[in-house]
């Protein structure tokens, strides 16, 4: 028993060595699964959230004959910032996904990988259409010699924009 747990259930690390948590009702995180564990006699790890203190647990048991080892590790800061990093990759996909412009991924080829909505108002394709094209099926023929994409700078500058005339789905500009 460390320090740590001392501190969490507020008991002596002297009065928890030997007990039995699970019949003398000691509230730990993951206590609910010690007696599965044990007979099982196979490890396990699970992450669960403690309602009681209000904290995420990283929990590993390992079984014995004699008992369980049991490794408790505080994970509440890499949770909320988890959860915090889905909160933003949710909010860009709402923005990417709601905007008028198109916005797109494609590969080093032009191939276009993924697309937004906008695709359908503005070019008149569909995203599975889209997606099974390059960014050089959008231009004219004359614009294909006189304003090729230069896709050599994504590397380096992260994105592509050029103003030109595209071709849309009806052959209109």
């Amino acid at each position: 028993v460390n320090s740590y747990l001392e501190e969490l259930v507020n008991i002596p690390a002297s009065a928890l060595i030997g007990i039995n948590a699970v019949k003398d009702h000691i509230e730990l995180p993951g206590i609910v699964i010690l007696e599965e564990v044990f007979k099982s006699q196979h490890k396990f790890q699970t992450e669960i959230f403690s309602k009681p203190f209000d904290k995420w647990f990283s929990i590993s048991y390992y079984p014995s004959t004699n008992g369980i080892s049991v490794y408790l590790r505080d994970i509440t800061e890499k949770k909320e910032i988890q959860q915090q990093l889905e909160n933003v990759q949710l909010q860009n996909r709402n923005l990417i996904e709601n905007a008028k412009d198109v916005i797109g991924i494609v590969n080093e080829k032009g191939e276009i990988l993924k697309v937004n909505a906008s695709i359908e108002t503005m070019f008149g394709y569909t995203r599975e259409e889209a997606q099974s094209m390059t960014l050089n099926d959008f231009l004219f023929p004359e614009n294909k010699i006189d304003n090729p994409f230069n896709l050599s700078r994504v590397p380096t500058e992260g994105f592509l924009s050029n103003e030109r005339k595209y071709r849309k789905q009806d052959g209109t500009k």
